[in-house]
């Protein structure tokens, strides 16, 4: 009975570990920067877009 359990739980280890690899593989997600304003310097309004 102890065999078999051992053997589930190295198995669902297994299932868990290859599921976690294959999220973290598919998050590829870019963030979306807007490089527009990126350096851009108003004086006395703002700096790269962030308003004064």
């Amino acid at each position: 009975m102890i065999k078999y359990i051992r053997k589930i739980n190295l198995h669902l280890y297994k299932i868990l570990f290859i599921s976690i690899i294959i999220s973290l593989l598919s998050c590829n997600s870019t963030t979306g920067v807007d490089t527009s304003t990126y350096g851009l310097i108003i004086p006395g309004k703002s700096v790269n877009g962030i308003k004064l």
